[in-house]
């Protein structure tokens, strides 16, 4: 079966055995959680995975055509801006391999145990706010690195991806853009899109209607739920077409009708049985 798809992995049960099969089965991209490049938040943390086992997996990658990804957590228990600096500085590094990373910060939900435990580990949390758990911009502090600073590295790295992006669009517009770097641009903007429209509810709200007695066909009813769409989002026809058709073919957006009305929903994966 052709089908391209991606993964998550850590690196210390990666290997080259592994990877090649991998990626003759069509996997182009593996993402391994790193957190920190400080050895001692490492073993705070307790990932139970070392400097050398992260270089030895992305080198692997590298040597069997798997793209290798990275993410960062910055705002950990012991962050310093030392240790910070440690974290980016190894970033670029392993960038150096081919890897390519990002950051995220910081959010301890409920029933995590460095929420239970924030004062022992030296986190002050800054909020209860669940809305703004979204590991991109700080909701706790360390002695040393306030949440400021933590905002200030996650935006410049956000801002240097913008950047990224828009070089990679315009290449597009002249037909000089990969295949691979046009997919990152797409897949990208129909994830925030579709983030967009699960955080506003707006399926949920204006996605069902009465069809009076009209038969249409699921790409009809696609098509009126796009044009409902357009007026509650700040995005293209197009982009909110194509991502509205892209999460029915995926099996993450699905059209119900009851013979009096269309409903629309997303499909939760996580709550499906085999039954279903």
């Amino acid at each position: 079966m052709e089908i391209k798809w991606t993964s998550f992995a850590r690196v210390d049960t990666v290997s080259e055995e592994i990877l090649t099969s991998m990626k003759a089965a069509g996997c182009s991209a593996v993402s391994f959680g790193v957190e920190s490049g400080n050895a001692q938040i490492l073993q705070t943390i307790n990932k139970g995975i070392t400097r050398d086992q992260v270089i030895a997996a992305v080198e692997m990658c590298r040597r069997t055509g798997v793209t290798a990804h990275a993410s960062f957590i910055l705002g950990l228990p012991g962050e310093t801006p030392q240790s910070i600096r440690e974290t980016m500085d190894f970033g670029e590094q392993l960038k150096e391999l081919g890897l390519s990373y990002g950051f995220h910060l910081l959010a301890p939900f409920p029933g995590t145990e460095i929420r239970t435990n924030s004062d022992q580990y030296g986190i002050k949390i800054l909020t209860d706010d669940w809305s703004q758990y979204h590991a991109n911009r700080a909701v706790v502090e360390t002695s040393e690195v306030d949440r400021q600073s933590l905002d200030d590295i996650v935006i410049g790295w956000e801002d240097e991806y913008t950047l990224l992006l828009g070089d990679i669009k315009e290449r597009m517009l002249k037909n000089t853009a990969s295949d691979q770097e046009a997919e990152q641009v797409n897949n990208l903007e129909r994830i925030v899109l579709v983030y967009d429209l699960i955080m506003k509810n707006v399926i949920e709200q204006i996605g069902s209607w009465r069809h009076n007695g009209q038969s249409l066909s699921t790409r009809a009813n696609l098509k009126i739920l796009s044009e409902k769409v357009n007026s509650a989002v700040d995005a293209t026809p197009q982009l909110i077409n194509d991502t509205l058709d892209h999460a029915r073919r995926h099996g993450d957006l699905q059209c119900r009708n009851d013979g009096e009305m269309i409903e629309w929903q997303w499909v939760d994966h996580i709550g499906m049985t085999n039954d279903d």
